[in-house]
C-alpha cells in the first residue's frame, strides 16, 4: 500500500531570495486565514539578494511567493484550491505572485498537544504536536492549522485532487524545503478503509 505524508513547508532562504515591502503592509494583513481583500494592491515590493535564483521567494512564513514560471505550471491548481493568489506590484518589474492560504484543517489534537505562550495574534507556541489524522479530509493538499495559521504552511500527499508535494518535485522547482511530520497508510477495517499513522 502506498504511503501518504504530511509536511511542514518552509521557504529555503539559503537558495531563495527575499521579497520585502517598500511601503508598509497594512496592519489588517497578518496572513492568518483571512483573504487580503485588496489590502496589498497599493503595496510595492522589491527583491533583495537577487543573486539567488530559486522559483520561490521568502516574504513571510505563512505565505508562498513565487515566479511567473510557477504560476503557469500545474501547481497553480493546487494554489487555487488553497486560497487566494495575489499578483504583487514589484519595484523591479518582476512578475511575482503571493499565495495567501485560507484553507484550514483542524489537524492538531488540541487536548493532547502541549502549548506555550500565546503571541499578539492569540496563537499559542506549539511545544508538542499530537495529530488527529481522522481530520485529514483534504480538498486542497496545501493548508494551515488554526493554532498557528499566521506562522506555518502544511501540505499532504493525501488529497482529493492535486498533490502539491509531488507536482513541485516533478517540475524541478526550487526554493522550498519540506519537513516530514506524519507518515500514514490506508488500512482495511471492518468498516472499509481507514488512514492510520505509521511510526
Amino acid at each position: 500500500m502506498e504511503l501518504e505524508f504530511v509536511y511542514e513547508v518552509h521557504t529555503d532562504t539559503s537558495v531563495a531570495a527575499t521579497v520585502r515591502p517598500v511601503n508598509p503592509i497594512p496592519e489588517s494583513v497578518n496572513f492568518d486565514t483571512l483573504e487580503t481583500e485588496g489590502a496589498l494592491d497599493d503595496v510595492v515590493f522589491e527583491v533583495v539578494d537577487r543573486e539567488k535564483g530559486a522559483d520561490f521567494y521568502f516574504l513571510h512564513p505563512a505565505v508562498l511567493v513565487f515566479s511567473e514560471r510557477v504560476y503557469r505550471s500545474d501547481l497553480a491548481t493546487s494554489f487555487e484550491f488553497a486560497g487566494e493568489i495575489v499578483p504583487l506590484k514589484m519595484k523591479g518589474g518582476e512578475k511575482l505572485y503571493l499565495l495567501n492560504i485560507v484553507y484550514t484543517l483542524p489537524l492538531l489534537d488540541y487536548e493532547k498537544s502541549k502549548y506555550g505562550e500565546y503571541d499578539e495574534l492569540g496563537e499559542p507556541e506549539i511545544l508538542k504536536a499530537v495529530y488527529d489524522i481522522s481530520q485529514l479530509e483534504c480538498v486542497s493538499s496545501l493548508f494551515k492549522i488554526p493554532e498557528n495559521a499566521s506562522k506555518a504552511i502544511y501540505c499532504t500527499t493525501y488529497a482529493d485532487e492535486h498533490d502539491f508535494y509531488r507536482d513541485y518535485h516533478a517540475a524541478g522547482f526550487t526554493g522550498l524545503k519540506f519537513t516530514q511530520l506524519l507518515k500514514m497508510k490506508m488500512t482495511s477495517t471492518s468498516n472499509g478503509w481507514e488512514l492510520k499513522e505509521v511510526k
